[in-house]
């Protein structure tokens, strides 16, 4: 799986792009999605961010805002929303994703019956490791990246 940050100078031809967000809780856990076990929903059954492809006439924090109202019905406020990653993923097919991750910094109280896509999943990186986590990459670098930041 090839991962290029956005300071390389090669070129991709990108035909996605895609917006997650770090949700937290007042506990200090992360808020993910666990995605439905169907085989037509991509990464079925994995745990990934909210979040979702953009648009094309969006930017990354719109398209981060929009997939959250969607699958969470919550509105987040955008001066919260805190880039954690940007980079570039091939897929399994060849094509390639722009990826662009942020940390909402403020807690975020969500009740299982708020999701409306898959189901809500609660991780405590102080009580479980990432390794047991089965979860999409990006999800999975992600949170690689909020810990060795945090």
């Amino acid at each position: 799986m090839l991962y290029s940050n956005m300071t390389s100078p090669t070129v991709f031809k990108i035909s996605r792009h895609y917006a997650g967000v770090i949700l937290k809780d007042k506990k200090g856990r992360m808020l993910l999605q666990q995605r439905d076990s169907k085989p037509s929903i991509v990464n079925s059954g994995l745990i990934s961010f909210f979040g979702g492809s953009c648009n094309p006439d969006e930017s990354a924090i719109e398209c981060a805002l929009r997939e959250i109202f969607e699958e969470l019905n919550i509105h987040l406020n955008p001066q919260y929303l805190q880039k954690l990653a940007e980079y570039v993923k091939q897929e399994k097919d060849g094509t390639y994703t722009h990826v662009t991750l942020f940390v909402y910094t403020q807690p975020v109280k969500v009740h299982k019956t708020d999701v409306t896509e898959g189901k809500l999943y609660l991780f405590d990186p102080k009580s479980k490791e990432l390794s047991d986590l089965n979860c999409t990459s990006i999800c999975r670098r992600g949170i690689e990246e909020y810990l060795r930041r945090h």
